[in-house]
């Protein structure tokens, strides 16, 4: 059969896909009735893809290589055709955004000559700048500025600002934003002293423009970092008050300098009126040694203030004390149950039998409460104290236990090994183990849960000793 060459083109090119079929069917070894059937039927490529093989038959090929080669053919042109139309569209798209890129560039390249760059500035004066700003409050722990969150009033806030907003107006808008009222978690407005701050927590006043130092403006500030969006600050900072650093000192300065006064004023009548508070002799004696009423009484109430403070000092410190005394205690006496229960795996595990290496031995499967299910082979010939002596030896918790069979029943120490080979023990916590029946002997873990202190390791000793005089003497002599 003669192979057929297609030209395919998009369905919308204005030709009749119907008669290239049929062109195609004409030039193969179809006969005419094939290809005339082809074209009343308009079969186009696309068509002709998405025939059934019936359809197909329908029209006049009954041959299966003819249908195969013929529709694999369409597909293949289909796909190709699409695929093209795909291209052109990334083709197209990606002309056009190289165009605007190029576009994008040679405006940039314009706006950025001398004689324009002027025109694209803003002249002084006009308009509005969004600004970002925050509240940056100076600690004395940290020594230096840190920024104060959204929990406390601060974190950033946007606001508008004139272009021509100097250091001092923007400190205002601040002062308006996180203290309102005049209050804020720091403190009154009164208290603090402010100044504007950058995006690197750097106090600004002044702007530096083409090498000359102008004052602070938000436009001259935009221009001089080229920020698309200002970011400041309102710094603040409590003030420093004299009579930390003057002590106790200050209180005893007169108020009125008398001598001073007469030097400077002689002509002057120095004579104050009489006062309940001050002693007229000593007034008038060259005004020395004067010492008002109200800072005698001040500096009895700061004195007064210490004295209260050494006394609270001095109970908290007693009552740490107390605490600490009640956690040595409360350790050594966990020390002390932890060696018991060392000491009483120990005695179990040295009373455990060796495994049997012949003769009758029965298998001992016990569901622990901490390890889950062991295993262990003892003789016919033991007890179950063997077997509650090795469960105990394995670990430490639980100190006393029992064991018992499915049926709940709790299998006694002198008891054979071979009353727990029937099914899986249980063990469970209690608060003795079962004791053996000699009501006169028992071995260490069986019975009584009593304590013998003389058995007592000697691990206490490792600690240093716990003073005996009370707490009470120790900072009796501390307090005033």
């Amino acid at each position: 059969m003669k192979r057929v060459n297609f030209r395919l083109r998009p369905p919308n090119d204005g030709e009749n896909m119907a008669a290239r079929s049929s062109e195609m069917m004409a030039d193969t070894s179809f006969n005419e009735y094939v290809a005339s059937r082809f074209e009343d039927e308009k079969m186009s490529l696309i068509a002709t893809a998405h025939a059934t093989d019936e359809e197909l038959r329908a029209l006049g090929l009954s041959k299966r290589g003819d249908l195969i080669r013929l529709l694999r053919f369409c597909v293949e042109k289909v796909q190709e055709s699409e695929n093209k139309e795909k291209l052109n569209e990334k083709k197209d798209l990606l002309e056009k955004i190289l165009e605007k890129n190029k576009s994008k560039r040679r405006f940039e390249t314009f706006s950025s000559l001398p004689h324009n760059r002027s025109r694209r500035k803003a002249p002084e004066g006009s308009g509005t700048k969004k600004v970002q700003l925050g509240w940056l409050h100076y600690s004395d722990r940290r020594k230096r500025y840190v920024a104060v969150r959204q929990i406390k009033g601060g974190d950033t806030r946007d606001t508008s600002l004139s272009i021509d907003a100097t250091a001092d107006s923007i400190i205002e808008a601040g002062k308006e934003l996180f203290f309102p009222g005049g209050i804020s978690s720091f403190g009154s407005i009164d208290m603090m002293e402010f100044t504007l701050a950058n995006y690197k927590e750097d106090t600004i006043s002044n702007v530096v423009v083409r090498g000359s130092v102008l004052p602070f403006t938000l436009q001259r500030y935009l221009n001089a970092t080229k920020l698309p969006r200002a970011r400041l600050y309102l710094a603040s900072k409590q003030k420093q008050c004299e009579s930390e650093e003057d002590g106790d000192h200050s209180l005893l300065q007169p108020m009125l300098d008398l001598t001073n006064i007469r030097r400077h004023h002689p002509e002057e009548d120095t004579t104050f009126p009489e006062s309940p508070m001050v002693d007229q002799d000593q007034a008038s004696d060259e005004g020395k040694d004067v010492i008002l009423l109200s800072s005698v009484t001040s500096l009895k109430a700061n004195r007064d203030l210490v004295a209260e403070q050494d006394k609270d000092y001095q109970y908290s410190l007693l009552a740490d004390q107390k605490k600490e005394e009640e956690r040595r205690e409360k350790l050594l006496s966990e020390i002390g149950y932890a060696e018991q229960q060392e000491q009483l795996r120990q005695a179990r595990l040295h009373r455990v039998p060796d495994v049997p290496k012949g003769g009758s031995i029965v298998l001992i499967q016990v569901r622990h409460v901490t390890l889950g299910v062991i295993k262990r082979n003892f003789s016919s010939n033991d007890k179950m104290w063997s077997v509650y002596d090795w469960v105990g030896s394995l670990s430490l918790l639980p100190p006393y236990f029992e064991l018992s069979d499915f049926r709940g029943q709790v299998l006694r120490p002198e008891q054979s090994v071979m009353e727990g080979e029937k099914s899986t023990l249980n063990m469970s916590a209690s608060e003795c183990t079962p004791s053996l029946d000699d009501e006169e002997i028992d071995f260490k873990g069986f019975g009584t849960t009593e304590v013998n202190n003389e058995d007592t390791l000697a691990l206490l000793d490792l600690l240093p000793p716990v003073s005996s005089a009370p707490l009470v003497e120790q900072v009796q002599d501390l307090i005033p």
